[in-house]
């Protein structure tokens, strides 16, 4: 085992602990991490990300459902409904941007930028709250699961930090469940995009499948640790959490963008 590897195991644990206590899903830290470390290049950073935040919504959907934090089951299946869409045309942008951009520099460039202009937005409605809206028809819902899917697979973050923001503002869902709702538009939307990546791929040729090995045990790990500290973690205490991660995944957004440039 790599170095490398090593490191990219610690990352995604970090990440995906995080990830699912606070419902921004690893992919958020885990793509601009691995980015920083700068030892793969773009699409299997993208690939490494979108596995690794697959596999950490199924666990955490899991545990914290078990846990006792409830959401609405037709309120799921609408979002569902509108992520899967958003993953499929999310994946389908970000494969066109990569077939005709003139470089994979500019395909980074761009995630990067679109990424810190959504992160400081949602920062600064977590600092400075607005009244939220108390929109209830269904197809709201599937609107904000079209729009947060398109996003997450798009930008190969798994979206967490739009997720639980819009889902707050717009709904006004508690943010346990804003948290778990987020996780159910990650899972949905991931697994569209990953879908649609394999076959175009004809079963991801091409990309460095011998590392999901350890990407999904430690993926696992992540959502076990982070679902355990969800039930635990009063809701004041993951807030500041969520806004500590933004404000250090922003910085490390522009540092990367940095040396991009």
């Amino acid at each position: 085992m790599s170095s490398t590897t090593i490191i990219y195991i610690l990352i995604i644990i970090f990440a995906n602990t995080l990830g699912a206590v606070s419902g921004m899903g690893g992919g958020i830290i885990i793509k601009p991490a691995m980015d920083f470390i700068n030892q793969d290049n773009l699409n299997n950073i993208n690939f490494f990300s979108t596995v690794a935040v697959l596999t950490m919504s199924i666990v955490s959907i899991y545990r914290q459902t078990r846990s006792g934090i409830n959401i609405d089951k037709k309120t799921s299946l609408v979002l569902a409904a509108g992520s899967i869409l958003g993953g499929l045309l999310g994946g389908e942008i970000l494969q066109t941007f990569i077939r005709y951009a003139s470089s994979l520099k500019v395909v980074s460039i761009g995630q990067t930028v679109i990424t810190i202009g959504v992160l400081i937005i949602i920062l600064l409605n977590s600092l400075w709250p607005h009244a939220n809206l108390t929109l209830k028809k269904p197809y709201y819902y599937f609107f904000t699961g079209l729009c947060l899917g398109t996003l997450s697979s798009g930008l190969s973050i798994g979206g967490g930090p739009m997720n639980t923001a819009l889902l707050v503002f717009m709904f006004s869902t508690p943010i346990k469940s804003a948290n778990l709702y987020s996780l159910v538009i990650i899972f949905f939307s991931q697994a569209a995009s990953l879908l649609s990546l394999s076959v175009k791929t004809h079963g991801f040729s091409g990309y460095k499948t011998n590392l999901l090995m350890y990407i999904i045990p430690a993926a696992i790990i992540g959502g076990l640790l982070g679902s355990a500290l969800a039930k635990r973690l009063p809701n004041h205490v993951i807030q500041k959490l969520f806004i500590i991660m933004v404000s250090g995944i922003i910085l490390l957004n522009l540092y990367n963008l940095s040396q991009i440039i």
